[in-house]
């Protein structure tokens, strides 16, 4: 049984998660604000449209077309919405203690599914683009591979540089065959890049520390 609230499709029985991200928040914010702008305007437009065209006023066939165009653009304004909020919360990476998961909602009836063993990542490089980016602290993670996808791309996720970090040091602890070890401090829950850091440093200092005991 696993003890996470988060579980994805064909987790192992003993995988962990140990890091959980999706895009920032600020990518739907974006969707959102043009999307309601958009079908602000079309509604003004409907109703100057009602408002100083005689015909719209004067004829009830007009005037009931018109508020079905009104109807229509607001409905399609929603679903716009609906569809931006599927695509950002369904889009989500994973980092547990075995690889990494790449789950995309290409669309609404269209899931793909990428994953990526931690021995076969092979370089990791963050990149934070544009003002908002540094202010917001957002940008993109590429991860170069030795499997069949040769590039890993974590797009516009919170915090890159720490995220890097993560990578990495869990690559190196595969490298050392610690994976167990390092497994065992986490218990299964998704956890920020905030909380998770200090648990691995922790955990290398351990390592150093077991070595020169030994």
């Amino acid at each position: 049984m696993r003890k996470s609230g988060h579980f994805f499709p064909e987790q192992h029985e003993n995988e962990k998660i140990i890091l959980f991200t999706r895009r920032h928040w600020l990518v739907f914010f974006g969707h959102l604000f043009v999307s309601l702008v958009a079908g602000v305007i079309l509604e003004i437009l409907i109703y100057f449209a009602y408002v100083y065209i005689p015909i719209f006023q004067d004829d009830p066939i007009y005037s009931k077309v018109l508020i079905i165009i009104g109807s229509i653009v607001a409905l399609l304004a929603w679903l716009i919405i609906y569809i931006g909020w599927v695509d950002y919360y369904l889009d989500v990476w994973i980092v547990s203690n075995e690889r990494i998961v790449e789950i995309k909602q290409n669309s609404l009836f269209n899931r793909q599914i990428s994953e990526l063993q931690l021995e076969d990542i092979e370089d990791v490089n963050a990149k934070v683009v544009g003002f908002w980016g540094t202010i917001l602290r957002y940008g993109t993670i590429f991860i170069q591979t030795a499997a069949a996808t040769e590039m890993f791309e974590f797009l516009k996720i919170p915090q890159p540089y720490e995220v890097q970090k993560i990578v990495l040091i869990l690559r190196s602890e595969m490298e050392k065959e610690s994976k167990l070890e390092l497994a065992d401090l986490f218990d299964g829950k998704a956890r920020t890049v905030r909380q998770i850091k200090p648990l691995i440093e922790r955990n290398l200092k351990k390592n150093a520390q077991n070595t020169q005991d030994a």
